[in-house]
């Protein structure tokens, strides 16, 4: 019985395979979509369909932020040529004999440096704070925060004081121009650029060092870390003039008052702020970035153990990780109409400033009771002969020289009339 089906079946499977196709193949064009259209799977066509829709709707909303955000700065990119990190990275591979060398500089504290990152959006709401006729950061009316050279000594340990670095003019410019090309032995300034910079700075001395190379290796240290760390322009890989004339007298290097110059610089950052936000893609912020950070969260750090408040210099409490953390706690908002940053200045002055802050208030009250001519004054304001009634009294409380090692004291009050 087997045997005679096995023909049939044979005839069968036969037949199948001879027979056309129920449908006809789908023929697909290389010029147009034709066979995309004829395919009769609708389930396939509706999945692409619903695909397709969710891009579209996407793509619109996409497009209808950018409408409504047009003409705002919060799409402008913002640079600094703050690099710690570079910094950091090159005093990590210094033997003992050449750290000597920097601490003969006076910019010793910049041994002590951990910070690697610039937070640009933060650094950049900083300066827009920045009072330059009072020299204070004003986060607000009752975060009011003085800075001076004394300061800089403390955040970042640097001298304060000393000779003034004075602007060169041109003639003197090109006289210094000519003592550091002999210091560095190359026939042109221009040569003497970043990369140069870090070649001597990185190159093997063999022990103990020439005059020549101690002199070559300060000079290089000053110049690297004034242009990528406390003083940087944008001017790419090309060194500034600006401090020139103190970095010629490489011997007398230490005695120069290269805190006022970093102050001075973060003055002129500020006084460019409201220019630099206006119809601009892209802009870059000048000045010490993290001297402005560190000091402000000092301020606001919160009183645990996260931060020493015995560490000097004051940087070299922070790193990273601890600085991310603060800053995301004093986001107000990340939305900031006509700025390209978000709102900051969440938190508050941490109970250590408050109690400083509360003991220099006490002394400052008793000295004017003792004062004649201020006797209740706070609580009995007085009209003077030629003047209008006092309506408020603004006391300054100037950290000295460490605002929270050294305690507050008061500089010459602001008296404002009617």
């Amino acid at each position: 019985m087997e045997q005679d089906d096995a023909p049939g079946f044979a005839q069968q499977v036969s037949d199948v395979v001879r027979s056309p196709p129920a449908t006809p193949p789908v023929r697909i064009s290389h010029n147009s979509h034709e066979g995309l259209h004829s395919q009769p799977y609708t389930s396939r066509k509706g999945t692409l369909s619903r695909s397709a829709s969710r891009v579209i709707d996407k793509y619109r909303r996409k497009r209808a932020t950018n409408k409504s955000t047009k003409g705002n700065a919060t799409s402008t990119r913002i640079n600094s040529r703050c690099q710690p990190k570079c910094v950091v990275t090159l005093i990590n591979s210094f033997d003992d004999m050449k750290k000597d060398l920097v601490r003969q500089t006076g910019l010793h504290g910049i041994l002590q440096l951990k910070l690697t990152k610039v937070n640009r959006q933060y650094g950049a709401w900083l300066l827009s704070k920045i009072d330059v006729d009072s020299c204070a950061i004003v986060a607000d009316l009752h975060k009011v925060i003085p800075f001076s050279a004394r300061d800089v000594n403390s955040v970042l340990g640097v001298p304060c004081s000393g000779r003034t670095i004075e602007t060169c003019n041109q003639d003197e410019v090109e006289r210094n121009k000519r003592i550091l090309c002999d210091i560095f032995e190359v026939p042109h300034f221009s040569q003497v650029t970043v990369k140069f910079l870090e070649a001597i700075l990185n190159k093997q001395y063999s022990y103990p060092m020439s005059l020549k190379d101690q002199r070559s290796f300060k000079a290089a240290f000053v110049l690297y870390v004034m242009t990528k760390f406390l003083a940087p322009q944008s001017l790419a890989n090309y060194i500034s003039t600006r401090y020139i004339s103190a970095v010629a007298d490489i011997d007398n290097i230490s005695s120069y008052n290269w805190a006022q110059f970093i102050v001075d610089d973060l003055m002129n950052s500020a006084s460019l702020m409201p220019k630099r936000f206006h119809n601009s893609s892209q802009v870059s912020i000048n000045g010490c970035i993290l001297f402005l950070q560190t000091i402000y969260l000092d301020h606001i750090a919160p009183s645990n153990n996260d931060v020493n408040c015995e560490t000097s210099p004051r940087i070299a409490a922070f790193d990273d990780d601890l600085v991310t953390r603060i800053i995301m706690n004093d986001m107000k908002c990340k939305h900031n109409i006509g700025f390209p940053f978000p709102q900051f200045g969440k938190l508050q002055a941490s109970s250590s400033i408050k109690d400083a802050i509360s003991s220099a208030e006490g002394q400052f009250s008793s000295i004017l009771q003792d004062t004649s001519d201020f006797e209740n004054f706070l609580d009995n304001p007085v009209r003077r002969s030629g003047q209008s009634r006092c309506t408020s009294f603004e006391p300054h409380i100037r950290p000295y020289p460490n605002i929270l090692q050294q305690g507050y004291c008061f500089t010459m009050p602001t008296y404002k009339y009617a």
